[in-house]
């Protein structure tokens, strides 16, 4: 007994004798514990706080411009959809809806021709000038649904007044309804103007169906149109006609490749003036009916050049002297330039073609010469144009054609009309954009 407690004294004093900082050290049990965590917590919670501060400060100042920034550019998109959809209807649907919006343009050419006719000792000398007035009114009913419209008002000037006759007034010239749907689809109904390739063969206002499919800006397009054309009265004849346009584009980043189908029956009297009786020259443009396939092909160089190339084979015939032919042609289109932006004050355009189409081969081209005055020869020859913007929003054009018949050797009426003939056009437009 006296041994065990000599041990608990001796035990006692090394306890008393310990420093407070390792007595402190001792074990505690779990509860003490919490409870000295959740006290130093709120010992340090002001001093954090405080240090906090300034950065939650920061935070909200960055969260408020954030917003003001995100609400300034949500304004700008809109503005800027505002001002596309001025310039280009199908931008109207992406505006707020609905929304109308009217743009348009004002144009005056100048055109000066020379025709010769070595066979028949016959120069023809021919100039034209000529205003035009279009505004384009569109309404986005809201984001699938667009209803566009065009109003003309077309006043010539020229050596001979009855190849075309002044309008003097406005008028509706193409209204149609379109859907457009974020599926890549779009369907049109009504009266619009199609000009595939840029109207090289075929550029003619349509009443009728249009359906297509895909995206033509990136990978390519299907387009299926069933309907007429739309015919307007002149000296040769109405041109009216019945039919089907199928095509079909794709594009990879250098290459572009299309294929086209038209064919078209005419559905009107050929016969419907009188001038056409009489006119060899207007018999002679008379088609019945016309089956075209073409081939496009495009390269570009870069983001400016390009090199195009157009194969077409060409099946006509008509009713009245039972004239047939079927023919192949083509066009090849160089590019400098593309199209310019009217945005971009001193920005260019510039591209070169040259043409060997047999008659059988076109039906409307978007030509600034007169290919009618070929008949059933065709026409073979080059074409140019020069497009400058010299102000935001206005263009100035400059074109020339030098075209001669494809087939110098056809006769009419016993006479050769078209052997060693040629024409030649400078033609200048200057267009103001709204």
């Amino acid at each position: 007994m006296n041994r065990i407690a000599r041990y608990a004294c001796t035990a006692a004093l090394c306890v008393l004798a310990l420093p407070p900082a390792l007595a402190g050290a001792a074990p505690q049990n779990e509860e003490s514990a919490s409870q000295n965590a959740e006290a130093a917590k709120e010992t340090a919670a002001p001093a954090e706080t405080a240090k906090a501060a300034p950065s939650l400060q920061k935070e909200e100042a960055v969260d408020t411009s954030q917003e003001k920034k995100d609400e300034q550019e949500d304004m700008a998109k809109k503005a800027a959809l505002l001002e596309a959809a001025a310039e280009y209807p199908e931008a109207a649907r992406f505006a707020p809806y609905p929304n109308f919006t009217l743009h348009g343009n004002y144009r005056v050419s100048y055109a000066e021709g020379r025709v010769d006719y070595p066979a028949l000792a016959q120069k023809i000398k021919a100039y034209q000038v000529s205003r035009r007035l279009q505004l384009y009114p569109s309404v986005a009913l809201n984001r699938e649904w667009t209803v566009t419209g065009m109003l003309e008002d077309i006043r010539y000037d020229r050596e001979y007044p009855e190849d075309h006759a002044s309008d003097n007034h406005l008028y509706l010239d193409r209204l149609y309804v379109r859907q457009t749907t974020d599926h890549g689809t779009r369907f049109t109904l009504g009266r619009e103007n199609l000009w595939p390739v840029e109207g090289n063969l075929f550029d003619l206002i349509t009443e009728g169906v249009r359906y297509e499919f895909g995206n033509a800006e990136k990978e390519g397009r299907a387009d299926l149109f069933f309907g007429r054309t739309v015919g307007k009265s002149s000296r040769l004849s109405k041109e009216r006609k019945n039919g089907v346009l199928l095509s079909y584009l794709k594009k990879w980043p250098k290459w572009q490749t299309g294929l086209y189908y038209y064919d078209f029956n005419r559905d009107d009297d050929p016969f419907g003036t009188p001038a056409a009786l009489t006119d060899y020259v207007a018999q002679q443009n008379i088609i019945d009916r016309q089956r075209m396939g073409e081939l496009y092909v495009r390269y570009g160089f870069n983001e400016h050049a390009s090199l195009e190339f157009e194969g077409v084979q060409g099946h006509a015939t008509t009713d009245s002297d039972h004239w047939t032919d079927t023919a192949e042609g083509y066009i090849v289109t160089l590019r400098l330039r593309q199209q310019p932006s009217l945005l971009r004050p001193g920005d260019y355009g510039f591209w070169f073609s040259y043409y060997n189409l047999p008659r059988a081969t076109y039906i409307a081209p978007t030509i600034d010469a007169d290919v009618t005055i070929f008949g059933r020869s065709g026409f073979t020859g080059f074409g140019t144009r020069l497009d400058v913007v010299l102000a935001r929003g206005t263009l100035l054009q400059v074109m020339y054609y030098d075209l001669t018949p494809k087939s110098e050797g056809m006769s009419l009426l016993g006479l050769q009309p078209f052997e060693d003939g040629r024409e030649r056009v400078i033609a200048t437009t200057l267009r103001q954009f709204f």
